[in-house]
């Protein structure tokens, strides 16, 4: 009977699909665990994180998931920054991060302020809503990461955020974007020469599997190829062998999509000679779907079949499913090379109703994937115009506030000469007689110098000045002289003319009568009157004109 899977084949399939950890391994992180409770703070998140990263390289879900568990409840009970991982690190609990750990784990960073950690868990957010296929919140989340947390250019986490950016469009089928974003990432490692660490062969992979799925079969290759060559130059790390299964799986895949089933034959082998428990789960299953396919082109379609059921019955359970529709359509392909037509169609419309999901799915996801990035790009560059105006008000605020300072220095001198100018007020004295130069003899002088006294004389004994109607003619006739001769006589004694004189000395009065108290009860008004003058108007401009300020700014800092 053919279509009853031989024994041989189940253990052959669960050989290679068995725990990559072995039994000392396992005793290793046995011991590890152990000792955690010996380790001060430091050594205890250090040997936390290690222990996480050798448990997701355990290929036994069973055993992983028994370890992780307890390391779930040991960091709960001593260290909450520890603890951090065990909530979110992608093997908690089976095989997914859960949302509501993802919370509980952001709750913890930030509590603690630590942007390392927050960035860290936005990063597995990310990969959270790619394991579900919710491309467009994955990208929003790596969006919000990049800017956010704003690494440095030529830093791991930046390529880092830039790896699960281009695996974003990789996985929702926009390849070109995914291209330009892996072909950055490439450069920078050119860049630094920086050649002994998984990522520049991931991406080397990734480039070459755009190749596969534009059929672009001769780019694969070369890419493919070159990943192979420059592992085996440069690789050292523990991951060296897996990533090169990869590169000839990958290599074998292409092969095969071409015809050239000899060479495939050959890649094959190359596979099986690397030691097997150091090829990861995932990177078997694809080893053992090609040769299936591979046993289909060469004809023989028993074994074919033999090593597709195995694959069926122990990977259709795991969470690597990515080849769910294309099982389905080897066994359809194989039935069909065996005559068996019901069980042919029968796993053809399995891969059908599958495919159909998917392509959906796809276009959505595009959809969805570019509309998010649209919506991030519109929020941010209304954020960069919002900081922007920010900047622009900011800037006008401080013109602003420097013009202000410069008015108020310049306010500030003005006040202190104008209190210059009180102050010499307050000692200032009626003029006497100072006649002006260029005279023309000793003789005219010695006319208009008696009449000159006699006035200086008049105002100070009489105060006539304090007559509000007081003119030059009836100031002539007090002295007995007339108008034309004392006008004369003051403007070369005094160097003024009489109405200035008058005014100077109503001033004078005024100032007088402010240092006696009199504007503490009387108005301003009051004040003019009582220095001789016929209104306030005339006496405002008298006194700024003798003092240099107003009546007002006098009487508030006398």
């Amino acid at each position: 009977m053919k279509n009853i899977l031989p024994i041989r084949y189940i253990l052959l399939s669960f050989m290679l699909l068995a725990p990559a950890i072995s039994t000392q391994s396992g005793f290793d992180i046995e011991s590890e665990i152990q000792r955690l409770d010996s380790l001060d703070v430091h050594e205890y998140r250090l040997a936390v994180d290690t222990l996480h990263f050798r448990l997701a390289r355990i290929n036994d879900l069973a055993l992983r998931k028994d370890y992780t568990e307890r390391l779930f409840s040991i960091t709960a009970a001593r260290d909450e920054i520890a603890h951090i991982r065990s909530l979110v690190y992608p093997v908690i609990y089976s095989d997914s991060i859960q949302v509501q750990y993802l919370n509980e784990a952001f709750r913890i960073a930030k509590k603690y302020k630590s942007m390392k950690e927050m960035a860290w868990l936005e990063e597995r957010r990310c990969r959270y809503y790619m394991e579900k296929a919710q491309y467009d919140s994955a990208m929003a989340s790596i969006l919000k990461l990049r800017d956010d947390y704003r690494p440095k250019r030529d830093s791991d986490d930046l390529l880092n955020i830039e790896n699960l950016l281009g695996d974003i469009y990789y996985k929702s089928g926009l390849y070109e974007q995914a291209r330009k974003v892996y072909l950055g990432i490439l450069k920078e490692y050119e860049r630094k020469d920086q050649w002994d660490f998984w990522r520049p062969y991931v991406i080397m992979n990734n480039i070459g599997l755009i190749g596969l799925r534009t059929r672009n079969y001769q780019k694969a290759i070369n890419w493919f190829s070159e990943s192979l060559r420059m592992a085996d130059i440069h690789l050292t790390i523990p991951e060296k062998n897996n990533i090169r299964a990869f590169s000839l799986v990958k290599l074998m895949e292409t092969t095969i999509q071409t015809g050239s089933y000899d060479q495939a034959r050959q890649y094959l082998e190359q596979v099986e000679s690397i030691p097997q428990h150091e090829i990861y789960l995932d990177v078997q299953q694809e080893r053992m779907f090609w040769n299936s396919k591979l046993l289909l082109m060469e004809g023989d379609a028993p074994e074919a079949l033999t090593l597709a059921t195995a694959l069926m019955a122990y990977g259709l359970g795991l969470p690597v499913k990515k080849y769910d529709a294309e099982i389905h359509l080897l066994m359809s392909q194989i039935h069909k090379a065996m005559g068996n037509s019901a069980a042919s169609l029968q796993h053809l419309e399995k891969h059908t109703a599958i495919n159909e999901s998917l392509s959906i799915q796809s276009h959505l996801t595009r959809s969805l994937l570019i509309l998010a990035e649209k919506d991030h790009q519109f929020t941010k560059d209304k954020l960069r115009s919002s900081h922007q105006e920010l900047r622009y008000l900011a800037i006008i605020v401080v013109m602003m506030l420097l013009a202000l300072l410069v008015v108020s220095v310049l306010y500030r001198r003005l006040y202190l000469s104008k209190l210059v100018l009180v102050n010499k007020a307050k000692v200032k004295k009626p003029s006497k007689t100072r006649f002006r130069e260029g005279l023309a003899s000793e003789g005219q002088r010695s006319e208009i110098e008696p009449l000159a006294e006699k006035l200086h004389e008049l105002v100070a004994e009489k105060k006539i000045f304090l007559d509000p109607d007081l003119t030059l003619q009836k100031t002539a006739g007090y002295l007995s002289t007339n108008r034309t001769y004392l006008s004369n006589a003051v403007n070369h004694a005094f160097n003024m003319n009489f109405p200035t004189y008058i005014n100077q000395l109503r001033v004078q009065e005024s100032i007088r009568l402010i240092s006696e108290g009199f504007t503490s009860k009387q108005t301003l008004e009051a004040l003019a009157k009582q220095s001789g003058f016929a209104n306030r108007t005339v006496f405002i401009t008298a006194f700024k004109k003798h003092t240099g300020v107003t009546p007002s700014f006098f009487i508030k800092n006398f």
